[in-house]
């Protein structure tokens, strides 16, 4: 039987007008993120993903996703091991600070449960913003175009190797991802991303 494809999911939001402010992981950090947001007033907001875990303010910040308009996420790896957890029974509360998001819904009745986790499913992988911008959470293959990008990658990349190009990790003597030479589909877009750590914002020489 043929492996599944996957597909990631894209909201195409090219033609939006305004101020738009992109963040990177919050993971429940939800005083400082509406703190931010108050004193830049956007028009539209923007997430790199990994809204959950680790904070004190997990559920108010998904609430706020999830309910303010004009607010938009891709799926983080963080979103995706929630997903797991609940509908899997994967995961240990006690790592990767996902006992912050489970304390955060305990709350929560069946029903809310069942629309927070309809709602997982259905974050996108990618958004696709004016001006060519791109907003995913991880990464991207650089030898594939956008759609032909996998769920995983999109959600998990940091390094690439072509000798291992299934290899998403950080390891030792792997250029990243964005240190390669993009494929010329992908060379024409400006990737937003999250997930690693950085000092300082940075540029991708493409």
């Amino acid at each position: 039987m043929a492996k599944k494809k996957s597909i990631p999911r894209m909201l195409n939001l090219s033609k939006l007008e305004g101020r738009i402010l992109v963040f990177g992981d919050p993971h429940g950090c939800y005083k400082e993120t509406i703190e931010i947001v108050e004193e830049h007033k956007p028009d539209h907001v923007v997430f790199c993903g990994d809204l959950v875990d680790r904070g004190p303010g997990v559920r108010e910040l998904v609430e706020y996703v999830m309910n303010t308009p004009n607010v938009y996420t891709v799926k983080g790896n963080h979103e995706r091991a929630v997903q797991s957890y609940y509908e899997d029974n994967q995961g240990n509360p006690k790592k990767h600070g996902l006992g912050a998001t489970v304390s955060a819904f305990s709350t929560y009745n069946e029903e809310q449960m069942a629309e927070l986790l309809s709602w997982f499913r259905t974050i996108p992988h990618i958004i696709k913003l004016p001006k060519r911008y791109v907003v995913v959470h991880a990464g991207v293959d650089p030898t594939k175009p956008l759609l032909e990008q996998t769920k995983r990658t999109l959600m998990y990349r940091r390094s690439y190797d072509p000798q291992d190009p299934e290899e998403t990790s950080d390891i030792p003597g792997y250029l990243k991802w964005y240190e390669h030479e993009p494929c010329k589909e992908l060379a024409q877009y400006k990737i937003i991303f999250g997930h690693a750590i950085h000092e300082h914002h940075d540029v991708a020489h493409w």
